[in-house]
């Protein structure tokens, strides 16, 4: 791809340099923001049956996808009077506040019209006035990791991180004023888009295929044991089914003497280093992939340092007592201690009855399992769809299968082999699907900010045609 012909100097940390017709340009002078939902209780919300309840685009819609998605649309109750708030094919839409520093100034285009539908009060939207910018073009430029940056300089917080309107307003950026050029720019990048997206959906196809795999492993070993031919017998517990003849049931209470949890305290949205002087709080992604990843954590302010309580301990499990439908109940194995990291009050941690002889990984490993993951949905409570809790004692409450300690031994080395092999396998190809994105995003940045020049460049079928 080749370069434009002359470039000249830009006032913006980063991107050094344009090319020479391209202006710079305050959002403001571009389009105007408009406010998402307000005033809304849980109660107005998730309800699509109420013929009160109108489509309304999610934070979530817009933090994960870079056009929104008509198919992720969730449902508010609303005065049918109220004409503010409604979408527009067009508009670009900026995460305001969130709890993740790397939400923060996201934006998602509305590339398809929809009607009667409003956005979530966490957001803003963006309506083009200015006939001389494409919004496909700008929300790619806007996505890109050089103007991603320094939006997120703007933004402000602590436990929750916010940018203010202000700020949007007086973003500074260096385009094209031809649209006749962004259409190309956008239109280059879509096809690049495509290409690199399938190849990223079969790479993650095969992750998700690897890991069905060694969920059916876990479910078949920790209920079934290792010796295909033993003996079985009804456990007893109909989602359970059978059990080899010399296993037993027992309750969690009868193994875990305590759920510790810490407390909640503000925190920078940074994590520190795992064997710095350093003190941090865990998030609840440090076992969102039902294992123990200690960097999902966040440095804890000075002055609420003297609050943090219940360290992270060896030889316990982690489990996260509230969370999202799928995700509440999610555990993690923690093989060390992490002296410098600490729980929140939304993650449990286990303290094992020393009378009762028990390997806790093959316990871990129990918990995991797809068969005990469907059990935390069902006795998960909570008003609200998108977030659910379990109770100390429901969960202490659970049967789980439990052979004697030489086979819980046995059963835990064995997956721990399995383990090895299929994350090595996983941890390859989320490397190659992280490095597509990393090419992703060069191709995006190379592309706003002038550094190849597309304007002649066309698609396979414009080629044929």
């Amino acid at each position: 791809m080749k370069q434009y012909e002359k470039y000249i100097e830009t006032s913006l940390a980063g991107i050094n340099e344009v090319p020479h017709h391209w202006k710079p340009i305050k959002l403001k002078f571009i389009g105007n923001l408009y406010s998402g939902l307000s005033g809304k209780s849980g109660d107005d919300f998730y309800n699509p049956e109420n013929p009160l309840s109108r489509p309304y685009i999610s934070f979530k819609n817009i933090a994960g996808n870079s056009k929104i998605n008509p198919a992720q649309l969730d449902y508010v109750v609303i005065n049918p009077d109220d004409i503010q708030n409604k979408v527009k094919k067009g508009d670009l839409f900026f995460l305001m506040s969130s709890e993740n520093f790397e939400d923060i100034g996201k934006t998602a285009v509305l590339e398809t019209e929809l009607e009667n539908t409003y956005l979530n009060s966490f957001c803003r939207g963006f309506r083009i006035s200015d006939k001389n910018f494409d919004p496909s073009f700008l929300n790619y430029l806007l996505s890109s990791d050089l103007y991603r940056q320094l939006m997120s300089i703007e933004a402000k917080g602590f436990t929750r991180i916010n940018i203010q309107v202000g700020k949007i307003q007086n973003f500074l950026i260096y385009a094209p004023f031809s649209i006749k050029e962004q259409r190309r720019i956008a239109e280059y990048l879509d096809h690049q888009t495509s290409i690199i997206n399938e190849l990223i959906k079969q790479k993650v196809k095969l992750i998700q295929l690897l890991k069905e795999k060694w969920q059916s492993i876990i479910n078949e070993v920790v209920i079934k044991g290792l010796n295909p031919r033993s003996k079985m017998k009804d456990s007893g517990i109909s989602w359970l089914g059978e059990m080899p003849e010399n296993w037993s049931i027992t309750k969690l209470k009868y193994i875990i003497d305590e759920l510790e949890s810490g407390v909640s305290v503000n925190s920078e949205s940074i994590p520190i280093e795992i064997d710095s002087s350093e003190k941090a709080v865990l998030k609840t992604s440090c076992v969102f992939d039902y294992s123990f990843k200690p960097e999902e954590n966040k440095k804890v302010v000075e002055e609420e340092i003297d609050r943090v309580k219940c360290p992270v301990r060896s030889n316990t499990i982690i489990i996260s007592r509230m969370n999202t439908p799928d995700l509440v109940g999610a555990s993690g194995y923690v093989e060390k201690d992490y002296p410098n990291l600490f729980l929140p009050d939304r993650l449990w941690q286990t303290v094992i009855n020393e009378s009762v002889e028990v390997d806790v990984e093959f316990i871990s490993y129990i918990l995991k399992s797809d068969i005990y993951r469907g059990v935390f949905s069902t006795i998960a409570t909570g008003s609200s769809p998108s977030m659910k809790n379990i109770t100390q004692s429901s969960f202490l409450d659970l049967p789980i299968p439990f052979p004697e300690i030489g086979e819980q031994k046995s059963i835990k080395e064995y997956l721990k082999l399995f383990d090895n092999r299929i994350i090595n396998a996983i941890k390859i190809l989320e490397s190659s699907v992280d490095k597509l994105k990393e090419y992703h995003q060069s191709i995006i940045t190379e592309a706003v900010t002038g550094k190849i020049d597309v304007r002649e460049w066309q698609s396979h079928k414009q080629q044929v045609a």
